[in-house]
Parts: C-alpha cells; structure tokens; sequence
C-alpha cells in the first residue's frame, strides 16, 4: 500500500545544506574549509494517514496506516526554517530558505512506503548552501497557504512562528496544498523518553558529504479527515436503513445530508504535546493490545504521537466564538459512494478532561428522513415518546378537549411550530364554540410539548471520539469525567479531533427511532450521556483513519 501519510519526512537532498540521520547533536567536524562554505541535506517524508488504531478493538490500538487522495500529500511550496536551538522556547531563527523564493526546488517524491510503516512518499530536496559549518535545528513548512507570519533572521523565534492562528477555518489551510509541518516525533529510551520538534541538521563542508548524510523530518497535515459511512462502507448514497426489530420495527430512515459540527477556529501551525506527562508509561491505563501507553505508537521510524494541545485545550468557560456551528442549510449532501465518498476536513480540536463536553467537541450531524411503520408525512414526539401522524394527534386532542366537554364531537386545532422540538396547541375550537384560555392550558398541559417532524426531517449527531471505546472505555453508570480522581488517566483523548488523523464514521444501525427534529443543542454537559440514537463506529488511520460505529 502506499500510504500517503501525513508525515511529510523531510528528505532534503536538493538543499545547499545536509542534516544528520539522528537528531543527536553532532560536534562540528574540525576541518578547515577555506571558502567558509557549508552545506546541509533534507530528506523530507510524506506522512500516511495514522490514528490510534480502532474504535472497535481491530487491530492495534495505534498506528493504523492508510492512503489519503493525491491531493491530500500533493506538494505546491515549501519553506524550510532553520533554528540556532531545539528548545522550542528559546530557539531563533538564522536562516529561511524557500521554493518560493527559488532558493531550492520542490522535491520529486517518489513511492518508499510500506503496508507496515508510517511513510508514503520521500523526497530529496538536494544541498542548500548555509552561513557556517555547525548544527541548526529545522522546520519544514509544506504549502504554508499565508498562515505563516512575517520572520526576521536573528530575531524572530519558534514561539513567535507557532502563536495560535485564531478564527480560522479549513479553506485557510488547503487552498494551495494542505499545510504541513514538522511532527512532533517519540525518541530516546524508554527510561528517558524525549519529544523531537525541531530536527537537529548538521552541515558539511561539502556538498556530496551533507547529501550522504542528510536527515530526515517528518510532516503531518495540520487538518483532520472525517469521513462518513453507512454500515457496508460503501458511502451513504441514498442509503436507507429499515429499523428490524423493538419498538421501532419497520421504521426507515433515508440519510441524505451530512455536515462537520463545533469545529474548531484556534490552531498552532505546529502541533503542541505534553512530554512531561504522556511519555510517562506509569500515568496512563492500558487498554486493549499493543501498548501500554495510548499517547505514542509502537511501530518506529518514526514513533508517533496520537494526541495534542490545542490553544483552546484547557480554558473554561468555553468561548462560543471558539467554533463554527452548522444550520441546516450548511449541511452537505451525501455523495457518491466509495472510499473517497463523503469526507471533510477540520481544525484539530482537543481538550484536558475537564473540558470534554458537548459544547467544545467536533461533531457529526446527520440529516436523515424518517418514516413510521404504515404512516407517511409529518409526525409528532410526545416528551414520553409516543409518536402520533396527524390523525392520531387529532384524536388525542379531542379526547383531551372531551374530558372538559363530553358532548364535543370533533376539534379543530392551530400548533406554534415557531421551535420544532417544542410544538404547543396555540387554538383548539371545538364543534361548539372555541375553547377558554383555561381550557387550553388544561389540555396543552395534558398534552405536553410536542417535537414536529415536518416531512420526516430530523438530525442525528455522532461527537468524534479519538481513542475512543479501546483506549479509554466508558459505560452509561461510570463516574463522569471529573469524579473521579482517575479522570485524566482513564478518559484524557476519549473525545476529539487530532491533525492529521483520519476518522471514519461508520453508522450500523438506528437504536432509538427519530432523531431531533432540528439540530440538536450543545449543552454543557459530559459528552457521553445515557441516551443515545445511533449506532457508529469509528475507525482512525493516519491520514491516520479512524473508525466510529452509531446507533440511533
């Protein structure tokens, strides 16, 4: 398979200057070079779609790799940055060399990947000649789109390149190519494990020397890929699910329409992670196989990380001009089907435990048309789910209405329909006369408020989860995030959205009948919550993808 990955590995054989194969410091290399020339090489490695394996325990629990489109590793620019430190407070910047600025070429990438690793395509960029004879400490930046600020040479540091990019969305990052940069990469031992960001690229007196040598960055999209199913993975077009069995049997729904929710507007242009704590084998609950530690994968060159600090990760209370919010009218329809069918793309959106809650988490919103066994057109909810068609609410009124006055034989009724999910009789008049205002209230009491399907419509959600049920299982009954002094442990990266992870959405079944009749609040409240409409999946490959399974 070639995998596509969204670790864009820099491979820089094309550049007047040469990394080493590590990214240990190298002492300078004591020859005399005359002509006060050096040079440095970059192999630059596309990254596969990876995520933290399954949703639904196949697998490993991480690195499941996976081909993206062409133009999700498709290369129009790049920048390569070097800095005089790794420490990504302190570092400054001494030199900026740019395709744009035709200092070197964009590289040929070619095919190296495997079924197994993390790379789909490397390219060389070739030697770029440098200032001096030392080791600098490189960012690549891959179709930086304009998000980049301006950067001075000697001044401007890395914590000034990666300040949060605010109200933003997704055309910002992939209108020339998906902007990629630098991965954050596991290395060390595992008694002092450490977090590479900036790679350690030494220089050589020579051209032929500094391209032997070169070292390699990894890059990674700075989206995320959510892509939506039904249960045969074969896309949604005019998908129809028929309820089999319970109370709902020989129901339908037809899905039709679909859209990303609750994205996120805030991104580091590169991605930001805990190495004090989730590098730490003893902080963190084992779940399903392959590893110990959910944060990092077990498959090398390179060793990935599988959750990030967002600029939002851990403020309350939330801003809700944080997030894009989807109506009706935003939703896309679902489209052909296949494996490329019915995907879209986002800002990463991640948070600490304490923030994981429905009005800070991406989500899926579905719009689908239901209808009752036997029955067709507009239907109403009761608040204890009963669903009544319109000559079955007529006839729940007139009792109602008869209660108060036995001799009325038939009622002519007005709803305010102004809030779909909560419909109110405005008028009731009788055979006779129209009702008091007293009576109206008896019955509109009796009744309670009614939720409108006009036509059938009504909306699903499904919030992304990325680790998910493997990797931090919770059931309806357990302590919600918070109350327990294990929250972090057991449910940190239960939900939310990772760049360069791709999310499938698979929806198996419908559980509970209708969904909303418009698109549902978000409360704030824990993500996970005891009722429930749908049946999902979610895989994640690294794109990474990853997979979610719904019912409704």
């Amino acid at each position: 398979m070639k995998l596509k990955s969204l670790f864009l590995m820099l491979l820089a054989v094309g550049l007047w200057t040469a990394c080493s194969d590590t990214n240990d410091v190298i002492e300078d290399v004591n020859v005399e070079n005359p002509n006060g020339e050096a040079f440095i090489s970059l192999n630059v490695v596309l990254p596969s779609s990876v995520s933290p394996g399954t949703r639904a325990g196949e697998g490993t629990i991480n690195d499941k790799f996976e081909d993206g489109i062409a133009a999700e590793y498709d290369v129009k620019n790049m920048t390569v940055i070097l800095f005089d430190a790794a420490d990504l407070t302190a570092a400054k910047v001494k030199k900026v060399y740019k395709t744009t600025d035709g200092q070197f070429l964009v590289p040929d990438f070619q095919d190296e990947g495997s079924a197994t690793d993390n790379i789909t395509t490397v390219g060389r960029l070739g030697v770029i000649e440098v200032p001096e004879e030392t080791t600098y400490y490189a960012l690549v930046i891959a179709n930086d789109n304009g998000q980049l600020p301006a950067i001075t040479e000697g001044a401007t540091t890395f914590a000034d390149i990666n300040e949060a990019l605010t109200n933003k969305d997704k055309t910002k990052f992939n209108s020339t190519g998906f902007f990629m940069s630098n991965s954050p990469i596991k290395e060390g031992t595992a008694a002092d494990p450490t977090v590479t960001t900036l790679v350690a690229c030494k220089s050589f007196i020579t051209a032929a020397e500094a391209t032997e040598k070169a070292s390699t960055i990894y890059l990674e999209r700075i989206l995320g890929k959510v892509q939506v199913l039904a249960a045969t993975e074969t896309g949604w077009l005019g998908w129809t699910y028929t309820v089999p069995s319970g109370t709902h049997a020989g129901d339908n729904v037809v899905f039709s329409d679909w859209g990303l929710d609750m994205t996120n507007t805030k991104t580091f242009p590169v991605r930001k992670v805990d190495e004090t704590n989730w590098l730490d084998d003893s902080k963190w609950k084992v779940g399903g196989t392959g590893s110990t530690n959910r944060f990092y994968g077990i498959a090398d060159k390179p060793v990935r990380i599988y959750y990030a600090i967002d600029p939002n990760y851990d403020w309350s209370p939330v801003d809700p001009d944080d997030f894009n919010k989807i109506t009706p009218l935003n939703l896309t329809a679902l489209t052909t089907s296949g494996a490329g069918a019915n995907y879209d793309y986002c800002l990463e959106n991640t948070f600490n435990t304490a923030n994981q809650r429905q009005n800070q988490t991406t989500r899926v919103v579905m719009k689908g048309t239901y209808t009752l066994k036997g029955k067709t057109g507009n239907f109403y909810r009761t608040q204890s789910n009963i669903y009544y068609d319109e000559t079955e609410l007529s006839a729940r009124v007139l009792a109602e209405v008869k209660k108060l006055a036995p001799f009325v034989t038939s009622v002519t009724f007005t709803l305010n329909t102004t809030d779909v999910s909560a419909v109110t009789i405005s008028s009731i008049t009788p055979d006779i006369e129209s009702l008091t205002p007293e009576n109206l209230a008896t019955v509109n009491a009796a009744i309670g408020k009614l939720g409108y399907y006009e036509g059938g419509v009504c909306y699903y959600v499904a919030r992304i989860k990325h680790f998910g049920e493997s990797l931090t299982p919770w059931n309806a009954g357990d302590p919600t995030y918070g109350d327990t002094t294990d929250a972090e442990r057991d449910y940190l990266g239960r939900y939310g959205v990772v760049r360069n992870n791709w999310y499938v959405l698979t929806i198996n079944k419908v559980i509970n009948g209708p969904g909303e009749p418009k698109i549902p609040d978000t409360p704030d409240t824990p993500d996970d919550e005891a009722k429930y409409y749908l049946d999902c999946t979610i895989k994640i490959l690294s794109w990474a993808k990853r997979y979610q399974g719904v019912d409704w």
